[in-house]
C-alpha cells in the first residue's frame, strides 16, 4: 500500500512542479515586457521633452547642438486664427514667430536666427510686429526668401538685418488693399432685401451684402493711406533708403530677384547655401540649425535643412 500510494502521490506532485516553472516562466516575461515597455514609455517622454515644444516655448537642453534657430514664415500672416484655418488655409501666427524669436534672444545657446519667408503677405499689425521683434533682436538675424516676400510679408522682413532672395523670388508689393465683393446686385436679383438694423452712420460700412456709399469709400481710403504710408516709411527706416525712393516704387507690384536688390529691397542673391555661410561668417563657427516650424505640430529639429 505504502509503495501503490508513493507511485500514485509522485505523478500529481511531478504534475504541480511543471505547473509551477511554467507559471514562475510566464509571470517572469511578463514582468520583463511590462519593464521594457516603460522604458520605452520613458524613453518616448525624454525625447518629447527634450525635441518638442510645450506650451509655445522653444525648449533647448545640453544635448541639443543648435546655435542657429530656423523660423519659418509660410501662406498668409495673420495675428491670430483658429486651429481649423490654419489647417484649411495655412496661416502663420504673428505670436508664433514673436515667440521663437523672444526665446532664441534668452537663449544662452542661440547665436543668430535664420526667418525663412515664402509668403503673398496678411496683417499688416502681424507684419509690422514681427518686423519691430526682429530689430529689437540683439543677435544676429537674416532673412531668407524663398518663393516670395511680398505685402505683410516683406514688411515683417524688414526688420532683420539682413536678406537673402533666390534670383527668382517675387519681392516687395508694397501697397496696401482692402477690396471686396459686392453681393447687393446679384442679391436683388434673387429677390433678397438687405434690412439695416444699426446705430453709427458707419457701423454696417464694408458690408458686401449693400451698396458701398462714397461717405464710407472716403472713410476706407483715408485708413488705406494710413497704413499705406506705414508701410513706406518702415521700409524707409529699416532698409535705409531714401522715403522718396521708397514712394517711387510703392506701387503694389513685386519685382524679381536681381532687381530687388538693385532697388535695395533686399541685400544679396543667393540659395540656403548661401544664408548659411553667411551666418557662418558672423558667428564665426559652424552653424547648427534648429528649425520651428510654425502650423499643426509646432516643433524644432537638429537635422540641418534639406535641400
Amino acid at each position: 500500500m505504502d509503495t501503490q500510494t508513493d507511485i500514485y502521490d509522485s505523478t500529481p506532485k511531478s504534475s504541480v512542479s511543471i505547473e509551477k516553472q511554467k507559471t514562475t516562466f510566464f509571470v517572469k516575461v511578463f514582468y520583463v515586457v511590462v519593464f521594457i515597455a516603460a522604458l520605452f514609455i520613458i524613453k518616448n517622454e525624454v525625447y518629447y521633452s527634450l525635441y518638442y515644444l510645450d506650451d509655445q516655448e522653444i525648449i533647448f537642453d545640453d544635448l541639443t547642438t543648435c546655435n542657429v534657430l530656423g523660423v519659418q514664415l509660410v501662406g498668409g500672416l495673420v495675428t491670430y486664427a483658429s486651429q481649423d484655418e490654419i489647417e484649411e488655409h495655412g496661416f502663420t501666427l504673428a505670436d508664433e514667430i514673436l515667440f521663437a524669436i523672444d526665446d532664441a534672444q534668452q537663449d544662452e545657446e542661440t547665436d543668430a536666427l535664420i526667418l525663412e519667408i515664402d509668403s503673398w503677405g496678411g496683417s499688416p499689425v502681424a507684419a509690422d510686429e514681427i518686423a519691430d521683434a526682429l530689430k529689437r533682436f540683439t543677435k544676429p538675424s537674416v532673412v531668407y526668401i524663398r518663393g516670395a516676400g511680398v505685402s505683410g510679408a516683406y514688411w515683417a522682413a524688414t526688420g532683420a538685418d539682413y536678406i537673402f532672395a533666390t534670383k527668382n523670388s517675387d519681392v516687395g508689393s508694397i501697397g496696401v488693399t482692402m477690396s471686396y465683393v459686392e453681393n447687393s446686385e446679384q442679391n436683388e436679383n434673387a429677390g433678397l432685401k438687405y434690412i439695416s438694423l444699426s446705430s453709427g452712420e458707419f457701423k454696417e460700412a464694408g458690408d458686401p451684402n449693400k451698396e458701398l456709399t462714397e461717405e464710407e469709400r472716403t472713410l476706407f481710403e483715408r485708413d488705406i493711406d494710413i497704413v499705406y504710408n506705414n508701410f513706406i516709411d518702415t521700409v524707409s527706416e529699416n532698409r535705409s533708403l531714401l522715403r522718396e525712393d521708397v514712394k517711387k516704387i510703392a506701387d503694389g507690384s513685386s519685382v524679381i530677384g536681381q532687381m530687388a536688390q538693385d532697388l535695395g529691397l533686399v541685400d544679396k542673391i543667393g540659395t540656403f547655401y548661401d544664408v548659411r555661410e553667411y551666418v557662418e561668417n558672423l558667428i564665426g563657427a559652424e552653424a547648427e540649425v534648429c528649425w520651428y516650424f510654425t502650423g499643426e505640430e509646432t516643433e524644432y529639429s537638429e537635422e540641418e535643412y534639406d535641400y
